[in-house]
């Protein structure tokens, strides 16, 4: 995927995003694993620490949340419960964490346990990021990836677990 980055932080520039003020501090953010693109958008400022699963489509998202100057905990590097306790040591440094509700393999917005393990543990509130948008591409994948067309409007809101 290293020679679609550019073009994946093109597109990403040109969506239009709304959305109400984010609660501040360390937070464990989540959403569903579909709406990954925009929640990535919505947060590439925050940069909070991403887990990246361990498959060989969490590993395309690895080089552009780097590039993004973000960390991740990458599910590979001693398996899931190295990449969590990774996690919950920078939330307890005062850091704040990125992860799909609905986990790497679904089933699609299904959740799934880590997020309030991880929030609970941390003594950190766990944020869940919800998107609609103007226009979208929707995937044929297990999670129905939605990916906003240039120029879209994305509409976020967000709510504690």
């Amino acid at each position: 995927m290293r020679f679609e980055i550019p073009l994946v932080e093109l597109l990403v520039r040109t969506w239009r995003l709304r959305a109400p003020e984010l609660p501040a501090g360390p937070v464990v953010w989540c959403c569903w694993h579909g709406d990954l693109p925009a929640a990535f958008r919505l947060l590439r400022d925050v940069r909070p620490m991403a887990l990246v699963s361990a498959s060989r489509d969490g590993m395309r998202w690895s080089p552009l949340f780097e590039r993004a100057g973000w960390k991740v905990a990458n599910g590979s590097c001693g398996g899931r419960a190295a990449a969590a306790r990774h996690l919950l040591r920078h939330l307890r440094a005062g850091g704040s964490a990125g992860m799909a509700l609905d986990g790497p393999r679904g089933p699609a917005r299904v959740e799934r346990p880590g997020t309030r393990w991880l929030a609970e543990k941390s003594g950190r509130p766990a944020v869940l990021l919800e998107f609609k948008y103007s226009r979208a591409l929707t995937l044929r994948t297990w999670d129905s990836m939605r990916i906003p067309l240039p120029l879209s409007e994305i509409e976020c809101s967000w709510s504690y677990l």
